[in-house]
């Protein structure tokens, strides 16, 4: 369930930006191209900067999706009463997903990092959404034993 939602998000800000586009769609001029520019050049630090980077994984596409959409929105639709409000959702959107990535890779079902991932008696294993939202599942794995506690 967590995975569809973050899963329908990111898609749905894509397409919803991609809609807005071509419905709205005008001509930009030389300051919406480096408006356009300017918003996209955030999410892209923010996602090389890695805002969240730890062994459990980094939120690349949740940074990068959401942030091609702002920039989209902001270089393509026309009418102002209806591109701020698009472009604020796409970039608050960014923060969002960013955090939830963050708390789902942290909880006891997900891993986003696969090579840092060291529990005993798991292992990460890619699902069908894996490439796009960056999430791998948590298995048992027969073949690891259970560390014991020292005394």
């Amino acid at each position: 369930m967590v995975v569809a939602l973050h899963l329908g998000l990111l898609a749905g800000v894509l397409a919803g930006a991609s809609f807005a586009c071509f419905r709205f769609w005008t001509r930009p001029g030389a300051l919406r191209v480096v408006l356009a520019i300017v918003s996209g050049v955030f999410p892209l630090a923010g996602a090389a900067m890695g805002m969240h980077r730890c062994d459990s994984g980094t939120p690349l596409w949740q940074w990068l999706v959401p942030g091609a959409a702002t920039m989209l929105v902001v270089l393509c639709v026309g009418p102002l009463r209806i591109r701020l409000p698009l472009a604020l959702a796409c970039a608050l959107l960014t923060v969002g997903l960013s955090l939830h990535y963050a708390a789902v890779v942290h909880g006891p079902d997900y891993i986003g990092n696969p090579r840092s991932f060291t529990l005993d008696g798991q292992r990460a294993e890619a699902r069908w959404f894996t490439p796009v939202t960056g999430f791998y599942l948590r298995v048992p794995d027969p073949n690891r034993r259970r560390a014991e506690p020292a005394l």
